[in-house]
């Protein structure tokens, strides 16, 4: 785990509710970057940052990027669309309540931006604290355009790209002048371009992603109930019989041992993950695909213990083993 605090001489991440629970991080950077190897947790749990201030005071602090993002998917859809009416609810700042802590959350539209940071005598007025994430697809500063593209891929309908969108371009289209191509030099560019690539291969190849898609025979939700993590499941079937797996984790939380239920028996390859590395990932995963177990789950006879990346859609191609 890593954090950025400029105004800490040392830091340890403490279990909120365990004090006696804590990892001593080590600075891995003088411009105050720590970093602490979490031992024995398999996972989140509700931490707090220990700051230790160079004139000596200790202060224990939430992590502002232990909560998930203010604009939800519905949220960043409606406002890329022009028809979100009620973002005056999101954009600004509001008084919030997420999981029991009380705070303020912020969010405002700077498309053209290259960074925005929330200031004040909270953080001393250093910009380098509390950075906000960028949302590239809408301009708005506050999860993952691979996490969307390959939802959308992945979900029934036609899929609609303007260009640009495919190297993740900060600013809208101008038929005056060209792509910024330049921005493919950044890794993380380069890696939704060859995304976008690899997912445009896929549904030529593969005719489960395009049969039955204006049908319910084409499609299945495995779970969408699951709000408190914001995780989607669901099944697309082609009418050959083919069967695609996929899951949606929509919070910058990672979940491990996240069991979901499988349409049965088989060893369920790996064929998508938004997370890794030649994306500009993390390269966490499920190292190629799992064996269905047969542990009844979610209304089906077997089901399959996940690692689900953080801000990631992953696909699972079944495979019988006969």
């Amino acid at each position: 785990m890593r954090s950025l605090r400029p105004d800490a001489k040392d830091l340890a991440i403490v279990d909120r509710y365990d004090i006696e629970r804590r990892f001593p991080a080590s600075r891995i950077a003088e411009e105050g970057l720590f970093e602490a190897e979490l031992r024995g947790v398999t996972e989140a749990f509700d931490y707090l940052l220990e700051v230790t201030t160079w004139s000596g005071e200790i202060c224990q602090i939430s992590d502002p990027y232990s909560y998930g993002p203010v604009l939800g998917e519905l949220d960043t859809y409606l406002y890329c669309m022009g028809n979100h009416y009620e973002i005056y609810e999101k954009l600004g700042a509001h008084l919030r309540e997420i999981n029991g802590h009380a705070g303020v959350s912020f969010a405002v539209w700077a498309p053209n931006a290259q960074r925005v940071s929330v200031v004040g005598d909270f953080n001393s007025w250093d910009g380098r604290t509390h950075p906000m994430r960028r949302r590239i697809e809408a301009g708005i500063w506050e999860p993952n355009l691979r996490m969307f593209y390959a939802w959308m891929y992945a979900h029934p309908g036609k899929k609609l790209l303007f260009m640009g969108c495919e190297i993740g371009q900060w600013k809208e289209w101008n038929y005056n002048q060209s792509l910024d191509w330049d921005l493919l030099q950044d890794p993380l560019h380069n890696g939704l371009r060859r995304l976008v690539q690899h997912l445009n291969f896929l549904y030529k190849r593969d005719p489960t992603f395009s049969e039955s898609d204006d049908s319910f025979a084409g499609f299945e939700w495995i779970d969408f109930s699951d709000a408190d993590k914001s995780i989607f499941t669901f099944l697309r079937k082609a009418q050959s019989g083919s069967t695609l797996l996929f899951a949606v984790n929509a919070t910058p939380v990672p979940r491990n041992n996240y069991r979901v239920g499988a349409p049965g028996k088989g060893w369920y390859e790996e064929f998508l993950n938004t997370d890794a590395g030649i994306y500009g990932g993390g390269n966490i995963g499920n190292w190629g695909g799992r064996h269905a177990e047969p542990i009844p789950w979610q209304g089906r006879s077997h089901s399959l213990c996940l690692t689900l990346p953080p801000l990631s859609t992953i696909g699972f191609r079944r495979h019988d083993y006969n």
